[in-house]
């Protein structure tokens, strides 16, 4: 895998001691959770050109939702059943899988055409020790990439004082 870096930063603790951050570009994400790409239809599959992409000769041309799930009637089956048992009748339970499809779609078509990424955190603290964190959607917001970062940190901050109290 080649990262690229896309932003580096200084981050100080409470602790006289300075961290660097960087944020790494993931080039080979694995979005095989969120579904996949085939060239023939599939029960539950998304027509692409339908849906209104224009695609290129070689792009498969359906999407086939399965979120965790072997096949889209599993991830149907699960979807309703996850909403019977909050009280929803079986006709709402059925929309809303057919709404958490068309969500999903939407995510891996604005993933396709990079408006967001995956991207990997690494945090170096100054003896030279790092701890990262990968697979991070790159619009996850501050609080999460904060939350992420301070973590990571903590981590580190945590091995070197249980590498201080052993020697």
């Amino acid at each position: 895998m080649i990262e690229s870096i896309i932003e580096s930063k200084k981050i100080t603790r409470d602790i006289p001691t300075e961290f660097t951050v960087n944020f790494h570009y993931d080039d080979s994400p694995d979005i095989s959770w969120m579904g996949h790409f085939a060239a023939r239809w599939e029960p539950g599959a998304i027509d692409r050109v339908a849906a209104g992409e224009s695609l290129d000769r070689h792009a498969h041309e359906y999407w086939i939702p399965t979120p965790g799930c072997e096949n889209w009637q599993d991830y149907q089956r699960s979807t309703r059943a996850w909403y019977t048992q909050r009280g929803y009748s079986k006709h709402e339970s059925s929309m809303a899988a057919h709404m958490h499809r068309a969500a999903d779609y939407r995510r891996i078509v604005r993933f396709v055409n990079d408006d967001w990424h995956f991207m990997g955190i690494e945090v170096v603290a100054p003896w030279g020790e790092s701890d990262s964190l990968w697979g991070i959607e790159s619009d996850s917001g501050d609080d999460n990439i904060e939350e992420i970062i301070t973590d990571l940190i903590d981590t580190l901050i945590e091995s070197k004082t249980v590498i201080v109290k052993i020697r």
